[in-house]
């Protein structure tokens, strides 16, 4: 099976703070375990959305196992942005399938250390980031499977 017979992600948006427990705190404006849940300025991916979707779509490799079994969905990566742009503490918060899982944290994992950290107060602090990663067969891979 060819990669160019199937789309791969789309990202729809990135989206800063998280479960309901964290967006409970981050109307407080507190800190959970130094990590600030409510920030003035939040991390970006230099170069913006598009590179950070570039950076992905380029390492992506869509389970061969889910592509048979037509496995579709988008599976949400929480992680921290530390405050030299590195990440860590990656988590998969929402699950489609555990292939699906898998390949959305290893391609994060893969992700350069290029964020710009975000900012409380103008203090550098260290911020959750989640990312949710579409993952769609097209539809000339499907009518391709249906044959």
């Amino acid at each position: 099976m060819k990669k160019s017979i199937f789309k791969f992600l789309s990202i729809a948006a990135v989206i800063i703070g998280l479960s309901a427990p964290q967006h409970v705190a981050a109307q407080q404006n507190i800190r959970i375990d130094d990590n600030y849940i409510k920030v003035d300025e939040p991390a970006e991916y230099f170069g913006g959305i598009s590179a950070l979707m570039q950076s992905i779509a380029s390492n992506v490799q869509y389970p061969e196992m889910a592509q048979k079994e037509g496995i579709e969905g988008c599976v949400y990566v929480k992680f921290v942005v530390e405050k030299d742009g590195s990440i860590s503490n990656i988590e998969v918060v929402r699950s489609v399938h555990p292939e699906l899982d898998k390949e959305a944290v290893r391609v994060v994992n893969l992700i350069p250390n290029k964020f710009i950290p975000a900012k409380y107060n103008g203090e550098i602090v260290r911020s959750f980031f989640t990312l949710p990663l579409t993952f769609k067969l097209n539809d000339d891979y499907k009518e391709e499977e249906k044959k």
